[in-house]
């Protein structure tokens, strides 16, 4: 058996095998999130800024862009189980070196609380794909939410007291914008031409 690994054919060729991809997801989404966060800062000035902003909303975020990543990997190139497993080492080595707030390395606990959230959404964005009766394996579509209702619904729990509820307007900017963040990702990784090696 040849040696198994992720490709971008369109861009470098560069063999990534499955651990370093499942690191390099998590990378790249914290990347994402920072940017995605700045942006909204920027663009509703005044509006949702505070819980948008808050670290676990950030660490939400993270979540939602690195479970992007693995259903294109796995269900978009057809990698197997086995890379599947180790995609996961790679993606909790990367976790792992993440700082809180207070600049210290990641807990046991936030690290599992990175895990729920990213199993929550892989989950989510699975749904959606089989909800919308997509028959191309590289068509997402967005208007299905269980990405954007499971998203709005953490936020809350997460930063607001209970029983309050972010506005109509916020949950619909934020349903949005987050219902489209696989669409971004796939397409991305299918212009970069992203295949799986055996």
């Amino acid at each position: 058996m040849g040696r198994e690994a992720f490709v971008f054919s369109n861009t470098s060729n560069d063999e990534i095998p499955p651990d370093a991809f499942g690191y390099w997801s998590v990378r790249w989404s914290d990347k994402h999130a920072q940017q995605s966060l700045d942006g909204i800062k920027n663009d509703r000035a005044g509006c949702c800024s505070t819980y948008m902003q808050s670290f676990f909303t950030y660490l939400q975020l993270v979540s939602v862009y690195t479970a992007s990543y693995w259903v294109y990997a796995i269900y978009m190139t057809d990698a197997s189980t086995e890379v599947m497993d180790r995609m996961k080492k790679g993606t909790s080595d990367s976790i792992k070196e993440f700082s809180d707030p207070n600049g210290n390395q990641f807990t046991n606990e936030l690290t599992d609380v990175f895990d729920r959230f990213f199993k929550r959404y892989f989950t989510a964005i699975i749904n959606d794909i089989k909800e919308a009766n997509i028959t191309d394996a590289n068509v997402y579509n967005p208007d299905i939410n269980n990405l954007a209702k499971s998203f709005v619904e953490l936020v809350e729990y997460y930063n607001f007291k209970d029983g309050e509820k972010m506005s109509e307007i916020d949950r619909m900017y934020i349903g949005n914008f987050v219902a489209d963040i696989p669409n971004s990702i796939f397409e991305a990784l299918k212009e970069q031409g992203l295949v799986f090696e055996a």
